[in-house]
């Protein structure tokens, strides 16, 4: 067990300690000399004893001021926690409607360009087997506006794989 002297207020305080604490135990007195001589210089205590009590005062009033806040601290921790949590559930559901609006956008290219290849198919039987067919400017404006479709369901499709 190690002894550290402390020199509080002009008096000589011999202080026991764990050793390797004496480095710890010197900043503490070194501290409470600090306060009483804050305290002492503000003039409102009457005796030595009045002016020990006032510092024990302040000193416990430190002391409590840093347990509420380690307390608000830890309340506001758990609180961030539940919003994290909350978050990231949040943010799997937006995956997974993503996910679902991806699927869907994939049946539809599919839908549409099984949709285009049955028009095509269609429109060569017609033309192939009906001596009315299609003279070949209206054929181009269709299949053109055909190709225009299966354009913008691609252009669609790229935005949502980039959300």
């Amino acid at each position: 067990m190690a002894e550290v002297n402390l020199m509080i207020h002009g008096r000589t305080y011999g202080v026991g300690c764990d050793d390797g604490q004496e480095k710890r135990v010197r900043e503490l007195g070194q501290y409470i000399d600090k306060r009483i001589k804050e305290i002492a210089s503000a003039g409102g205590a009457a005796t030595e004893a009045h002016l020990l009590v006032l510092t024990a005062l302040v000193l416990a009033d430190e002391v409590f001021e840093g347990r509420e806040g380690s307390q608000n601290n830890r309340s506001q921790t758990q609180q961030m926690g539940q919003t994290i949590t909350e978050l990231e559930q949040q943010l799997t559901l937006q995956q997974q409607s993503i996910q679902n609006l991806q699927k869907q956008l994939d049946d539809q290219k599919k839908s549409a360009a099984n949709a285009i290849a049955n028009a095509r198919a269609a429109a060569e039987q017609t033309a192939n087997s009906n001596s009315d067919a299609l003279d070949p400017e209206t054929e181009a404006r269709i299949a053109s506006a055909i190709e225009t479709l299966a354009g913008r369901l691609d252009s669609i499709a790229k935005r949502l794989q980039a959300a």
